[in-house]
C-alpha cells in the first residue's frame, strides 16, 4: 500500500510532504496498513494498493457519521468495513470525511495472496504416487 492522494474540501494537495499524518502508510502486526486517525472534515485520503492480495480492517474503528467511509472496490464502508477483500494490484483504496462531525479512526490492512503448491499426499501413512 503506498498513499498516493491527499484532498481537504476538494482541493488536491500536490505535494506528498505537506500531506498530515492523520492519513498515512503504517505497519501493523508486520502487514502495511493504511492508517487514518482524528481526521478533520472535507478530508479525501487515497492509497493504491502494490500487489494482488486481500484488505481487511484491524482493530476498532470509529466514524463520525454516516458520511464518513473507506471506499474499496466501489463500495463504501462505514458501520461495516472491510474483512478479507480480495484485490489485485493497482486497486485504489480511499477514505472520505464529509462536512460534518471529524475525529474518527480506522486501520486497514493488506495481506499478500499466499502461493500453495501441494507437493505430497499420505493417508494412513502410505504415499499416493497420484494426488489427483
Amino acid at each position: 500500500i503506498e498513499m498516493t492522494s491527499y484532498k481537504r474540501f476538494g482541493s488536491s494537495v500536490a505535494d506528498p510532504s505537506s500531506w498530515p499524518s492523520r492519513c498515512s502508510v503504517a505497519v501493523v502486526d508486520d502487514k502495511v496498513c493504511a492508517r487514518v486517525q482524528g481526521y478533520h472534515n472535507g478530508e479525501d485520503c487515497g492509497w493504491t494498493i502494490n500487489e494482488n492480495g486481500y484488505i481487511s480492517t484491524v482493530g476498532e474503528h470509529r466514524f463520525a457519521n454516516g458520511g464518513d467511509y473507506v471506499q474499496l472496490l466501489g463500495t463504501n464502508y462505514n458501520s461495516a468495513v472491510p474483512q478479507r477483500v480480495p484485490v489485485e494490484a493497482g486497486t485504489p483504496l480511499a477514505f472520505h470525511s464529509d462536512g460534518g462531525h471529524w475525529n474518527g479512526f480506522i486501520t486497514v490492512c493488506f495481506e499478500p495472496q499466499r502461493s500453495i503448491e501441494m507437493t505430497s499426499y499420505k493417508r494412513f501413512g502410505s504415499s499416493v504416487a497420484d494426488p489427483s
